[in-house]
């Protein structure tokens, strides 16, 4: 069985929020096909539908719902660790940068 991804839950919650596969998808830039194929993986890996496909797209199932409650403080989690890692490799990028012009390094 393969393992569920964070891709897979920005999938997921991107169906959620947009309401259509087709829309997730482009927001994501992926094809409907590669949004949908997630979808199945995701559905295989926790066992259960979590959309209803209808005639006015994607609504979440009750273990839908419950998925993309759990998605969404995942990645809100996983956001918070990155972020400030994210913020020092920025700041050592400036530095460097700064350290390499003319000028703006250090001096003998």
């Amino acid at each position: 069985m393969p393992d569920l991804e964070l891709r897979h839950l920005r999938a997921v919650c991107a169906i959620a929020e947009e309401g259509s596969v087709t829309k997730a998808a482009a927001r994501l830039g992926l094809t409907q096909p590669a949004m949908s194929a997630q979808l199945r993986t995701v559905e295989l890996i926790i066992g259960g539908r979590l959309f209803e496909r209808t005639s006015v797209g994607s609504v979440p199932t009750d273990l839908g719902r419950q998925v993309v409650a759990t998605a969404r403080r995942v990645l809100d989690e996983v956001a918070g660790l990155l972020d400030p890692a994210r913020e020092r490799a920025r700041e050592t990028v400036a530095l460097s940068a700064a350290e390499d012009r003319p000028g703006g390094g250090h001096t003998a």
